[in-house]
């Protein structure tokens, strides 16, 4: 009885960590970075795509801002593996945090369109 039991608990967990991945973001359009309009998510890796539920935090996986969107960080906001893709931009009119999460811990910004300057990062 104790080995079907402990057997059932190892089944359960291992279904509850197969389902918690992190969801990947993407912009839908120009917005707010704190509207759902302005994101898309997709929870197997980037193969389908719909509506945000939520929106995405340092806990998330990748965020990228796709072109031609501009997404604006109006209030503040603790953020990781962002990337501003080549014709996209992010504009920070509130404070914006870098998380030290998995993955890279940076804004990375292939477009050269990062606007504003209150950028923060923990000591890496």
């Amino acid at each position: 009885m104790k080995r079907l039991a402990l057997t059932l608990l190892t089944c359960i967990f291992l279904l509850c960590t197969a389902t918690t991945k992190a969801q990947d973001y993407r912009s839908a359009s120009s917005g707010n970075w704190n509207a759902l309009g302005t994101w898309e998510q997709s929870t197997d890796g980037g193969t389908t795509w719909g509506n945000a539920s939520a929106l995405p935090s340092s806990g998330s996986g990748a965020i990228t801002i796709l072109s031609p969107h501009t997404v604006t960080v109006s209030d503040a906001r603790t953020v990781d593996q962002v990337v501003v893709a080549a014709g996209g931009t992010l504009a920070i009119t509130a404070p914006l945090t870098i998380a030290d999460g998995t993955g890279n811990d940076k804004v990375w910004d292939i477009s050269n369109n990062l606007l504003g300057q209150n950028i923060s990062t923990p000591c890496l």
